[in-house]
């Protein structure tokens, strides 16, 4: 099977100096075969530690996927796309945002080169002949007009998207104003997905409650089970809190609020919030009024 250690040493040099290039490869979820030109990094990048410390990250540092195979990179026509729709880099980043296994690639494409990786990954016998011989010269040149397509994404990353960028961010900021309270906690994310600032369970209640992919439980067990059962990219549990005051109080000190809050009741400690990526509200459990919502995994921002 093929792994980072072994990919050939011209892909490996392209994805290491965030050169473009095109890849086939079976898709995970629904075996299917899907293909793109792709960059490691949207932006240019530094291989250090941190700072001017000089100090060069090893590949498992920098790339992070040697242990499992995993390519974490970005569609860049996608993100030409959503860049061009929206003049939004952060949000067309998140559309173009992809991952594939290096064990499921068909094949690579480097600078007009194509390295074929079926037998090394053993397609046809892990997916079927039907899947191994979708990989045709039509395919190919598709892949290789992919590529070409993708030649303006360094013209279209210059100051005058940077001048979209500002000018789309000033306007966000007037719409959270008109369609929201200035004050509010409630706002607007860099997704355009509505959520909060401070960890406010009342808020929360009232974005997942109107969200229509949201999920309800009125039985903490039920609650726990489902939510067990979600694989989220990579949330995050939050103290929450049922006013503004409890928040404010718990931020000047964690031990002076555990002193004020001697008599909380074991249904206030038994609440739960629950973050993904990008601050996207994924579970909240209202033990005052046994009630619960979570977004499934399926339904996050892809």
């Amino acid at each position: 099977m093929l792994t980072y250690e072994n990919l050939p040493q011209k892909v490996k040099d392209y994805f290491r100096r965030n050169i473009t290039m095109s890849v086939a490869f079976v898709k995970k979820g629904d075996g299917t075969v899907r293909h793109m030109a792709f960059r490691r990094n949207l932006k240019s990048y530094v291989r250090k530690t941190g700072g001017d410390t000089g100090v060069e990250r090893s590949d498992a540092q920098t790339f992070v996927i040697p242990n499992n195979n995993l390519f974490q990179v970005y569609d860049t026509n996608l993100y030409i796309k959503a860049l061009k729709e929206t003049g939004d880099p952060s949000y067309a980043a998140g559309k173009s945002y992809r991952r594939f296994f290096l064990h499921n690639a068909l094949g690579f494409l480097c600078g007009g080169h194509f390295f074929d990786m079926r037998n090394e990954n053993q397609i046809a016998e892990r997916f079927g002949e039907e899947i191994a011989s979708q990989l045709t010269k039509s395919m190919i040149t598709a892949m290789q007009k992919q590529e070409e397509e993708s030649g303006t994404l360094d013209e279209i990353m210059s100051e005058n998207y940077k001048a979209i960028k500002f000018i789309r961010e000033q306007a966000k900021k007037i719409f959270n104003k008109v369609l929201l309270n200035e004050n509010s906690n409630i706002y607007f994310n860099k997704y355009h997905i509505k959520t909060i600032d401070n960890p406010i369970i009342p808020d929360a209640i009232e974005i997942m409650s109107n969200n229509p992919d949201v999920i309800k439980f009125t039985h903490k067990g039920n609650f726990d089970e489902f939510l067990n059962k979600q694989r989220y990219f990579s949330a995050s549990q939050s103290h929450c809190f049922y006013n503004i005051e409890d928040y404010e109080s718990f931020h000047r000190g964690e031990d002076q609020w555990r002193r004020d809050n001697t008599g909380i009741s074991e249904a206030d400690k038994g609440c739960l919030m629950l973050f993904e990526t990008g601050h996207e509200l994924a579970a909240i459990w209202d033990s005052r009024n046994s009630v619960g919502y979570i977004l499934p995994k399926d339904k996050m921002l892809k």
